[in-house]
């Protein structure tokens, strides 16, 4: 975990203290000047690195924000498939037995028609939102906390400060597992929302969080 963290300088060279000095930069390791995910990557988001503070300094883009890992679209849509196949199912046997018994009520073909419009809204939210939702969340840990930013028609903005973070977990999904993600959960003292949780992030970067929030906290009650 700490080699990912410390292998690359910021200006995206190798450090000193990286292994192979001469070997070529990997195309994963070249990062996007849009998007600040490696070019090509579909494998996963770029790592960051914590300085002695605590600060989040080799790879960081220019605002200091990270995106979550890409996979994340992958499993949105698994997900959402698995939803909208069981409501697509449940809607053509209810259509069947309606039919049967009423097929020629007005009530029967405005409940169809109402049933195909929200299955057509299901299948956008399966194949184009997880999309959208991912270009809109970002997250950066720097010596103040943890910052996330969220939200396509609705932003939020969420702070949490190193000093009312009570502890956090790092859990997996079966998707997760399957992908190598993780959602990591900050649960925090003195706020109307008892904790925040970001999914999404590739497994070995939400542990790191996680120790560095850790370490942070033994930081200050020291």
């Amino acid at each position: 975990m700490e080699n990912s963290f410390n292998d690359y300088a910021e200006d995206g060279s190798q450090s000193d203290n990286a292994p192979n000095d001469n070997a070529p930069i990997e195309e994963a390791q070249l990062v996007g000047e849009s998007s600040g995910v490696p070019v090509g990557a579909t494998e996963q988001a770029a790592m960051p690195e914590f300085d002695s503070a605590g600060v989040v300094v080799d790879g960081q883009p220019a605002d200091g924000f990270y995106r979550v890992d890409p996979r994340l679209i992958t499993t949105d849509r698994i997900s959402s498939a698995i939803f909208t196949t069981v409501v697509f199912v449940g809607a053509v046997v209810g259509s069947i037995v309606w039919w049967l018994t009423d097929g020629t009520s007005v009530w029967f073909y405005s409940a169809l028609a109402a049933a195909i419009v929200l299955l057509l809204i299901l299948l956008w939210a399966t194949i184009a939102w997880p999309g959208i939702s991912y270009r809109h969340t970002f997250w950066r840990l720097n010596d103040v906390g943890l910052e996330i930013r969220r939200g396509v028609w609705w932003k939020h903005q969420i702070a949490v400060p190193w000093a009312r973070v009570q502890h956090a977990d790092v859990s997996q999904g079966p998707l997760q597992r399957m992908f190598g993600l993780g959602s990591l959960t900050i649960h925090t003292a003195g706020t109307s929302d008892s904790s925040v949780t970001i999914e999404g992030l590739e497994h070995e970067t939400a542990l790191g969080i996680r120790d560095e929030i850790i370490r942070q906290r033994k930081h200050d009650v020291v």
